[in-house]
């Protein structure tokens, strides 16, 4: 059994964040922010051909100083505050974009030799991603709930290792979910239009491949 564990604690001044100056996006050095979190890995050989992996992400961010223009304000604020002139607001206290409270991953490879001097082998992953924001505004519209994807892969590899065939299905529940979602620049004032790109659903296929 293999573990790793670790810890962090980053404070960060001046971090380079997108931000919105005269209704026109830039990316300056306006931002203090503190990231705490936990990591923890574990692989396992169960028996000689069952090998378990598992491993737990826990993140708490958040802006400690962060003022910019919203184009939404006083729409769907988010989790800003205003502070001055109309749609400059106060990101305090909002979380970073992109960065789940939790992430979990869990898998099982069994690998079987075959009298021919073939192996064969099957492996199942599952992996869960929590709530996250995919702007600094923290908006509801602009974010994905938590979700989880299931994947499964059979593998034979022939004597020697010479060439291999893997059949594998991913997403297999066919969970729909967004990889990413972006804010339209054209929206009308105090509106937010997003603009999603959509995960891949359930998808099967097969890999033939030869080793030299």
């Amino acid at each position: 059994m293999i573990a790793n564990l670790g810890a962090f604690l980053y404070d960060y001044s001046d971090m380079q964040v997108g931000k919105v100056v005269n209704l026109s996006a830039t990316v300056v050095n306006a931002a203090k922010a503190t990231i705490a979190g936990f990591e923890a890995e574990v692989r396992a050989l169960v028996t000689d051909e069952i090998e378990v992996n598992a491993g737990v992400s826990v993140l708490d961010t958040k802006y400690d100083e962060f003022i910019t223009e919203d184009p939404a304000w006083p729409g769907d604020g988010g989790c800003g505050k205003q502070v001055a002139a109309p749609r400059t607001i106060s990101l305090k206290g909002c979380e970073l974009p992109r960065a789940p409270k939790f992430q979990g991953v869990f898998g099982v490879n069994w690998t079987h030799p075959l009298s021919s001097g073939a192996e064969f082998g099957i492996r199942a992953d599952y992996a869960y991603r929590d709530k996250q924001y995919f702007t600094q505004f923290n908006r509801e519209i602009v974010s994905q709930d938590g979700y989880g994807l299931l994947g499964v892969r059979a593998t034979y590899t022939a004597p020697q290792g010479h060439w291999y065939v893997t059949g594998y299905g991913d997403n297999l529940t066919d969970e729909e979910y967004f990889v990413t979602v972006l804010e339209s620049g054209v929206a009308a004032p105090g509106t937010v239009v997003p603009q999603a790109v959509v995960g891949a659903p359930r998808t099967y296929g097969v890999i033939l491949g030869v080793k030299f």
